[in-house]
């Protein structure tokens, strides 16, 4: 999978996840690190990218917007760094994968991930 790192999470997210076999990028390596989150969901998807992310703006935007792509990969736990996600993380990707190929939020969380297909559904007052 072609995969774009959110600038909140660091740089060393690369390596694992080239490692096991998707095509990886930093934002800090395509654009600027003060770049809007609108900047980083077009770049996203027009390069067929992932959004991994630790931020959930992406998800709400995407509701609010009721775009069907990018898919984005949100990680919900206390710590951001790989070496304690990375396993989980890459399993739920390949559980996803064809969800995320045709639009979905996955939420990848301490001992589960759950999938949303995109478009996402706003919640409806009563």
């Amino acid at each position: 999978m072609k995969i774009l790192i959110d600038v909140n999470l660091s740089r060393t997210w690369k390596l694992p996840l080239s490692d096991a076999g998707h095509d990886v990028v930093h934002w800090e390596d395509v654009g600027s690190d003060d770049a809007a989150d609108s900047e980083i969901l077009a770049f996203a998807d027009k390069e067929l990218r992932i959004i991994l992310t630790g931020d959930l703006d992406f998800a709400s935007m995407l509701a609010m917007s009721q775009m069907t792509r990018p898919s984005v990969v949100q990680i919900r736990s206390g710590s951001l760094r790989p070496a304690n996600l990375i396993a989980q993380v890459v399993e739920s990707l390949e559980k996803a994968k064809q969800a995320l190929e045709l639009g979905a939020v996955v939420t990848v969380m301490p001992k589960h991930s759950k999938i949303a297909i995109l478009p996402l559904r706003l919640p409806t007052r009563k």
